[in-house]
């Protein structure tokens, strides 16, 4: 099943980027360089209170060898745990959850994989979205960004494209790490507080960029909108969790 690849690859990296997005809004009083704190200021005045978030993406991955994977669409967010991505391309693809389980639907290939919440992903990554109101410094270590040659730049030299002046460091803290995640790397838009662009390197070296456009603020959809219900003819299969939150064996069950 071709699916598991894809949607793994950007579930995997949606979820923790969403995450940010939802922690933001529990955002506190930032200590450290001037930087940091006046990002966190902007971040904390956009995301408080966040009712919706909805917005046109495109998303890059770059594998450690040099091959991309490249993906557009629409995403739809309400926290603290609805969430719609709607992918046109490569290829025509459904990530869907209202909380409870994740739907991930290829209309063309006739086929959803249903998960739990902790299923496909690493337990506290899940937790991080679904539960993530512990803010960004509740969930990672908050950095400026620089980039040059010495040691003090290293950790985010994957996002070689930010700029300094607008971007945030987030290395996970201890409960997160060894769950896949490295480092992510969020560019905010300091006329709005909206963060813009992200980079996510994971701990195999990939990095996934993001970036938002079109972004509509506070326009919630009913719950119904978050909801999947099985198309006739369509096949499913669900996730098989080992009681270690690895997913990576499924059965059809439909």
């Amino acid at each position: 099943m071709k699916f598991i690849r894809f949607s793994g690859l950007f579930l995997f990296s949606g979820l923790l980027i969403l995450s940010v997005i939802v922690q933001a809004a529990y955002a506190g009083e930032a200590e450290g360089n001037g930087v940091v704190k006046r990002l966190i200021a902007l971040v904390d005045v956009r995301y408080k209170g966040l009712k919706a978030f909805e917005a046109t993406f495109l998303q890059r991955t770059v594998q450690p060898g040099g091959s991309v994977v490249e993906a557009r669409g629409r995403v739809y967010l309400q926290p603290p745990s609805k969430m719609r991505w709607e992918y046109a391309s490569p290829e025509r693809q459904f990530i869907i959850t209202s909380g409870d389980e994740i739907y991930v639907y290829e209309p063309d290939e006739a086929q959803v994989m249903v998960m739990g919440k902790g299923g496909f992903l690493s337990k506290a990554i899940s937790q991080a979205f679904f539960w993530g109101k512990h803010g960004l410094e509740g969930s990672f270590e908050v950095r400026a960004v620089c980039h040059g040659r010495g040691e003090e730049c290293a950790a985010s030299s994957f996002a070689a494209a930010s700029d300094p002046e607008r971007s945030l460091l987030l290395i996970p803290r201890r409960e997160l790490r060894g769950q896949g995640v490295e480092a992510i790397v969020a560019e905010i838009d300091t006329g709005t507080g909206a963060i813009a662009r992200m980079w996510l390197k994971n701990e195999m070296g990939a990095v996934t960029y993001l970036e938002f456009s079109g972004i509509k603020w506070n326009r919630p959809h009913d719950d119904e909108f978050f909801r999947f219900h099985v198309p006739e003819g369509v096949t499913v299969y669900r996730d098989v969790d080992d009681g270690e939150g690895s997913g990576t064996d499924s059965e059809k069950v439909q």
